[in-house]
């Protein structure tokens, strides 16, 4: 008699992880079905739930363009100027070095590397600085390369950059190539990126102003949304 609790405690572990096995087994073959272009009500819903996801992601994409829009600087500058050459360098030099360290699995290496966008700051601004400035600008600019960038690691670097990205633009038709530089300081450099885009606009750039276009996965993503749409109202169904 002592033994019975124990078989009837087997048995139930037993019954119950018969029940949990087959609940994943129907799971797994609902999700593969779904997968493969299932028929009826399950790719009915698929369809419908891919389509909400396809509009909040829009929606997102587009919410956060606007932001940063208003949050960065963004400028077109000519790809054989000083600063662009500069900034594409420190980009590439940033990534392969980076690249190495992980290969390496040197964690202590990579945190000392620091953020790819104090290494493209840093070269932005000594990319102005290889020519003359004007003088009110040069005075901020220089101040501000003694105390927050001479002699400092990208670590520290990247408390006063809080943004800088450079990359390049599809040339167009019998015209040269441009670079996309967009950045962004501490707040309280204020006047120093404001002296950055004064150098900036003199050696060629263009301040891109609002949101930026929609890019190609945005595009791509409404295209597709579309599309189901023309194709559910065509049917008389609701999207």
């Amino acid at each position: 008699m002592e033994l019975e609790p124990a078989r009837f405690a087997l048995k139930s572990k037993q019954q119950t992880e018969g029940i949990e096995g087959a609940s994943q087994a129907k799971k797994h073959r609902t999700v593969e079905a779904l997968l493969q272009g299932g028929s009826g009500k399950d790719d009915s819903v698929l369809a419908r739930l891919v389509a909400v996801l396809a509009r909040l992601a829009l929606t997102s994409a587009a919410e956060l363009r606007d932001i940063a829009g208003l949050v960065f600087v963004t400028l077109l500058l000519p790809i054989e100027g000083a600063v662009a050459k500069a900034t594409k360098a420190a980009g590439a030099t940033c990534h392969e070095t980076a690249q190495a360290l992980k290969k390496s699995n040197d964690e202590r290496g990579l945190e000392e590397l620091g953020p790819p966008r104090a290494h493209i700051f840093m070269a932005m601004v000594m990319g102005i600085n290889q020519e003359a400035c004007e003088q009110t600008s040069k005075e901020t600019i220089y101040q501000f390369w003694m105390a927050h960038i001479k002699d400092k690691g990208a670590q520290e670097v990247q408390e006063s950059a809080m943004h800088c990205k450079c990359r390049p633009t599809k040339p167009k038709e019998n015209k040269p190539g441009m670079v996309k530089l967009s950045f962004a300081l501490n707040s309280k450099h204020a006047a120093v990126q404001d002296a950055l885009v004064v150098e900036l606009r003199r050696r060629g750039g263009a301040v891109k102003r609002g949101p930026a276009p929609r890019g190609p996965l945005e595009r791509a993503a409404q295209q597709l949304l579309d599309e189901y749409e023309g194709t559910k109202k065509g049917k008389g169904g609701k999207a």
